[in-house]
C-alpha cells in the first residue's frame, strides 16, 4: 500500500513537472513572437536616458502569460510592472544585471543584458526606473558594485523563494538582499505583512516611501 502512494506520488509530480515545462515553452513561444512585432517600438528616449545613474533600479512589464499573472496580482495600478534589474555600466554602456529563471531564459540565474537588449523584453510605455531614497551620497555606486559582486558569484535563480537564503535568487530579492543585507540601509522586517509585500510583490519596487521614480513612460493616469 505504501509503495503504491509512493508511486502515485512520484506520478503526479512527474505530470506536475511537465505541466510546467509545457507552459513555459508556449509562454515562451508567446513572448519571441511579441518581442519580434515590437522591435520597431521606442522604449525610452534619449531625455530619459539621461536622467538613469548607475545603481538605479528599472522595471519593466513583460510579455505572456507569466507575466500577465504577476501584473494582475502583484502590483498597484496603474502599474503592472513584472521584472526588475539593477542598471550599470558595462564596457562604457549603460546595462542591466538581473535574474532570470532558466524557464525563460538561456542562463538560469544572475546575467547581464545592455539596457537596449533588456528593454526589448518590456511592453511600450511600460518601463519604471527608481532610485532608492537615501541622505548618502554614494548608495548608488555601492549598489551597482553590489550587483557586480553578486553577478561574478553566477548564484542561480530562486524558484523556492526563500530570502534567507542567498545562494540563490529572483529578480527583486537580489535588490532586496543588496538593500537590506548588504548594506542594511532598509528595514523589510518591521511586519510579516510589510515582509511579504517587499519579497513577494512588485509594488515596492516602486513605493515612494521608499523610491524616488525617476523614469515613469506610463500613460498618464485618467483616473
Amino acid at each position: 500500500m505504501k509503495l503504491k502512494i509512493f508511486y502515485f506520488i512520484i506520478g503526479v509530480l512527474f505530470f506536475i513537472t511537465i505541466g510546467i515545462k509545457i507552459f513555459f515553452y508556449f509562454d515562451s513561444l508567446v513572448e519571441k513572437r511579441e518581442v519580434k512585432n515590437k522591435l520597431s517600438y521606442s522604449r525610452i528616449s534619449r531625455t530619459e536616458i539621461a536622467k538613469i545613474k548607475e545603481g538605479d533600479f528599472i522595471l519593466r512589464r513583460g510579455f505572456g502569460y507569466f507575466s500577465d499573472m504577476i501584473a494582475t496580482h502583484l502590483n498597484q495600478p496603474p502599474f503592472d510592472v513584472t521584472h526588475a534589474g539593477i542598471i550599470v555600466i558595462e564596457n562604457g554602456k549603460w546595462a542591466v544585471v538581473h535574474s532570470l529563471s532558466s524557464d525563460v531564459s538561456k542562463i538560469d540565474g544572475m546575467q547581464i543584458q545592455y539596457l537596449d537588449e533588456f528593454l526589448k523584453y518590456s511592453q511600450p510605455h511600460k518601463v519604471l526606473i527608481t532610485r532608492f531614497k537615501s541622505s548618502a551620497t554614494n548608495t548608488n555606486y555601492q549598489i551597482a558594485a553590489l550587483a557586480k559582486y553578486h553577478l561574478k558569484k553566477n548564484i542561480p535563480f530562486d524558484h523556492k523563494g526563500n530570502f534567507e537564503d542567498s545562494t540563490s535568487m529572483y529578480c527583486t530579492e537580489l535588490i532586496l538582499h543588496i538593500l537590506n543585507k548588504d548594506l542594511k540601509v532598509l528595514e523589510i522586517d518591521k511586519t510579516k505583512q510589510l515582509k511579504d509585500e517587499f519579497l513577494f510583490t512588485m509594488k515596492k519596487m516602486y513605493d515612494t516611501n521608499y523610491f524616488k521614480i525617476v523614469v515613469n513612460t506610463y500613460p498618464p493616469n485618467k483616473e
